[in-house]
């Protein structure tokens, strides 16, 4: 598959990357639309804290707000199927109050009005289209 990456700060770049497989419990979505949004600018920038204190590092495959189709479903995915249409699920204006880990088992502790939520950095949150 092809992708816009940012390669360091201020370089873009769109090449081939591996196509990932799904793990048991996550879908693989031919991406339609994807959006960049203040986030995506101060990674482009380099700006963002994360890139600052190291807990994200470049290449970074941006837009975090999208809408697809679902090509590969994991073994343990009951609620979604191949051609189901999928788009990021907005969880609203939440403030990280801390990150666990490293790597792609990175996961943040966001807090939103009612409640905070650990969300797997690596996986966006997604829901069904009808």
């Amino acid at each position: 598959m092809k992708a816009i990456r940012f390669m360091e700060p201020e370089v873009i770049e769109y090449s081939a990357v591996a196509t990932p497989e799904p793990k048991d419990n996550e879908v693989l979505a031919q991406i339609a639309y994807a959006g960049f949004c203040a986030t995506d600018i101060e990674l482009l920038t380099g700006d963002m804290i994360h890139i600052k204190n190291g807990f994200t590092k470049y290449p970074i495959i941006p837009g975090h707000e999208w809408s697809g189709t679902i090509v590969a479903v994991g073994r343990d995915v009951r609620d979604l199927k191949v051609g189901d249409r999928i788009k990021h699920a907005t969880l609203g204006a939440g403030t990280v109050t801390g990150i666990e880990g490293e790597g792609p088992r990175t996961v943040a502790r966001i807090r939103f009005g009612l409640g905070e939520k650990r969300l797997l950095v690596r996986m966006a949150p997604m829901e069904k289209i009808s």
